[in-house]
């Protein structure tokens, strides 16, 4: 029995079905928006499958998420590819390129293998390749991002450092307070700073914190399968002469300019970060 599918060789149904396969891919490609993006790398920070997700291909039922700056780049030109052979789609008469979709969907329905055919197969393949390079090197791109941020790398420590300045803002370390002086006979208030001792001790507090974290005797109640054990190490320093702990060197060296710029993160809002109150955090077992 002749499959009447296979003319000369060629099987047209393989053919068609990898045609829509290409066709699907394609007109569903676009680059992710700044929001997007923004979103996106805020979701790996804090442990969390974004919201609104860099969909390229939901019909196809996976996800393609952007990579570096040279993935964008690409991803971009990419897109103004598909746009051309797009506009020449619909555009019919007007179209100042050639209709690289009629020409083979016309030798699919012949069954007829032509020059414009292989033209324009070779054309859409290459689109097609180029996509399919994109996704895997944004695949790997994810892997490496995520694991820079579960590292703790100083360009990926920005959740922990909004923690930390909320942790110090909270015990209002920078706040003014007030003495009573008599001046010319008359009593007033003066205002004077917290002393750098204020500031010490509510990082002692902090370390005290993630050593009981560690310790396995409280968790996060916010995501502690993500902010787990060790997330709070990399935020605890080394033990110090009298047995005590502290934070690491680079929260101390956070100043009071950008510890206010990070407690005032309008991204990473309270409500995706540990609390800043021991008293909220859940007890596994007493020490």
């Amino acid at each position: 029995m002749v499959n009447s599918d296979v003319a000369n060789g060629v099987d047209w149904r393989e053919i068609s079905r990898q045609f829509n396969l290409i066709v699907s891919a394609l007109e569903l490609f676009r680059v992710p928006s700044e929001a997007e993006v923004q979103n996106y790398e805020l979701s790996l920070l804090v442990g969390r499958v974004s919201t609104v997700p860099l969909t390229i291909k939901e019909r196809l039922g996976f996800h393609m998420f952007p990579g570096s700056e040279p993935w964008m780049s690409k991803a971009q030109e990419l897109s103004d590819n598909i746009k051309q052979i797009n506009y020449a789609r619909y555009a019919g008469s007007f179209a100042t390129q050639r209709d690289w979709h009629r020409e083979i969907e016309g030798a699919i329905q012949s069954q007829t293998v032509t020059m414009a055919f292989l033209e324009a197969w070779l054309h859409l393949g290459e689109l097609y390749g180029r996509f399919m390079e994109l996704e895997e090197f944004s695949e790997h791109a994810q892997k490496a991002k995520k694991a820079q941020i579960d590292s703790g790398k100083s360009t990926n420590n920005r959740v922990r450092e909004c923690w930390y300045a909320r942790w110090i803002t909270e015990r209002r370390v920078f706040s003014r307070q007030y003495v009573s002086r008599i001046n010319n006979g008359r009593s007033e208030k003066v205002p004077v700073r917290r002393t750098q001792m204020g500031r010490e001790r509510a990082e002692a507090e902090l370390a005290e914190l993630c050593l009981e974290i560690i310790n396995g005797e409280l968790e996060s109640p916010i995501n502690p399968e993500f902010y787990n054990k060790e997330w709070f190490r990399l935020i605890l320093g080394k033990e110090e002469a009298d047995g005590g702990w502290g934070v690491t060197q680079s929260f101390c060296r956070l100043g009071r300019d950008r510890i206010a710029e990070l407690s005032g993160d309008n991204l990473l809002t309270p409500d995706l970060l540990p609390p800043v109150n021991r008293d909220r955090f859940r007890r596994l077992r007493n020490p």
